[in-house]
């Protein structure tokens, strides 16, 4: 495991895992001594594991935690670099190439997108966001999208995954009042460690900076000791009985909040990406990297359109080829 962290230097400002992991895990305040003399007796977590039975403090402060989350990272990484060797589809080429150094990848769909929503889901939504303020719905179709046949093609690629999926499209309507929204805390700056971590999203409706676009910060998906510190300050704070995984000011009920606070500033001063488009942008997201929605403040059309292939592969899929 030392060698392994000593000699993949695929991070932020290119120094090794291990230099990276070190200064991650001081500024966490972990032992750092006695993690590397006992990291001959690492055991790799299933995530299917880590996600049934919860983190613990045990796990955390051995490292396990990131060493683990590491681990499967530095796997969809080395999956994209190798795509990168063999450009033979332009597509997944260019998007590999994106994900790697920024953490997304947009380009332009040349097709009117029409979605099909059954008038009935349609009335039920408005009904959502008239009574509640908000309106996030699931719907499977199964036309075929030239958006999602080229998402289909990348995440076999990228992740090994079968390529006869169904289309699933999540729509967000107008949260003008994002307190009402049922996933209210994506609203704040966060990172996804539940595997695989790509999200796709095509536009159906022109995007404006008033319609709520999803931001992300660029190069937060590459390792680096602020990450690390991060992950390990978040699940320890996520024992307090607060999400994983968000990084704003919501975290008050630890000794690790100061240090909390301090790394949601340094990385969210950094330039952010407002994914603003015109009809029938396509854009993948490494959603490792930190991101969050942003309020609505005007519309009402579907505005944010997810799609995701189905069944949606989860962790227990991804160990298979890890």
């Amino acid at each position: 495991m030392l060698d392994f962290l000593k000699n993949n230097y695929d991070t932020l400002d290119g120094r090794s895992y291990l230099d990276v992991l070190v200064e991650g895990w001081e500024r966490a305040s972990l032992d750092v001594d006695f993690i590397l003399s006992n990291i001959s007796h690492f055991e790799r977590y299933r995530f299917e594991d880590v996600l049934k039975y919860g983190y613990s403090k045990d796990y955390i402060i051995k490292g396990y935690f990131t060493i683990n989350n590491l681990l499967a990272y530095h796997g969809l990484r080395q999956r994209w670099l190798n795509l990168t060797k063999h450009p033979e589809n332009e597509f997944v080429y260019n998007a590999s190439c994106a994900l790697l150094k920024k953490g997304y990848f947009e380009d332009v769909v040349a097709e009117d997108i029409n979605i099909p929503i059954f008038f009935g889901k349609k009335v039920k939504s408005y009904l959502k966001y008239f009574l509640k303020g908000s309106s996030f719905d699931n719907y499977v179709i199964t036309n075929n999208l030239k958006a999602l046949e080229l998402i289909k093609i990348f995440y076999k690629e990228a992740y090994g995954f079968d390529e006869n999926l169904k289309c699933n499209v999540q729509t967000t309507i107008s949260s003008k009042n994002i307190e009402n929204h049922p996933l209210v805390w994506a609203y704040e700056w966060h990172f996804d460690l539940c595997y695989p971590n790509l999200k796709s999203f095509i536009s159906i409706d022109k995007v404006t900076p008033s319609h709520g676009p999803l931001c992300y910060i660029p190069m937060s998906n590459r390792l680096s000791s602020n990450m690390i510190a991060l992950h390990i300050s978040s699940a320890l704070l996520s024992l307090d009985d607060v999400i994983c995984n968000r990084i704003s000011n919501y975290y008050m009920a630890s000794e690790l909040v100061n240090l909390h606070e301090n790394l949601c500033k340094e990385i969210t001063s950094q330039p952010i990406r407002e994914f603003t488009s015109n009809t029938s942008s396509l854009i993948i997201c490494d959603n490792l990297g930190i991101h969050r929605k942003s309020e609505c403040l005007s519309g009402i059309g579907n505005k944010r359109t997810y799609i995701h292939p189905l069944p949606y592969p989860r962790a227990s899929t991804l160990n298979k080829i890890l």
